[in-house]
């Protein structure tokens, strides 16, 4: 949903409600500040991720990737999600609204959380810097920072 930034009191939708009715999953802006991501939650995977524009309110947006958790984030030219509950990264060009080359690798085991359209734990800053939840939910658990080869702080 989106409200005016001149006042306005009503709230707009900006993507259709999906098949069971709710609403998308895991909105984020992408940098032109116009268009976002958003997942479309379904009973399971894989979940459609898709490129919306506050210039066409409520219209369906352009299907980009699709993913085994109902997460997808963008960051330093890259969309983050979940394949086989592992952590990747592929190629993202913001401004073509596109996909390429191939995902790589960046964490296995990642901790997701609900049914349906389960949500994977990780995020990502907009400079690239990376935090996530491996192993099963719950339980005790502690932050560790590593560089990017994987080696303690």
């Amino acid at each position: 949903m989106a409200v005016s930034a001149n006042g306005g009191t009503t709230p707009v939708a900006v993507t259709p409600a999906s098949a069971q009715g709710q609403g998308s999953r895991s909105p984020q802006f992408l940098p032109d500040q116009k268009h976002f991501l958003y997942v479309e939650p379904r009973s399971q995977p894989p979940f459609p991720v898709y490129v919306g524009s506050l210039d066409e309110p409520g219209q369906q947006g352009k299907q980009i990737a699709e993913v085994d958790a109902g997460t997808a984030k963008y960051a330093s030219g890259h969309l983050f999600y979940l394949h086989e509950d592992q952590l990747v990264a592929q190629p993202f060009d913001p401004d073509r609204l596109e996909v390429s080359g191939e995902p790589v690798r960046l964490a296995d085991a990642i901790t997701t959380i609900g049914v349906p359209g389960r949500m994977a734990a990780f995020d990502v800053s907009a400079s690239g810097l990376l935090i996530y939840h491996s192993g099963q939910a719950g339980g005790r658990s502690h932050l560790e920072w590593v560089d990017r080869t994987g080696n303690l702080s």
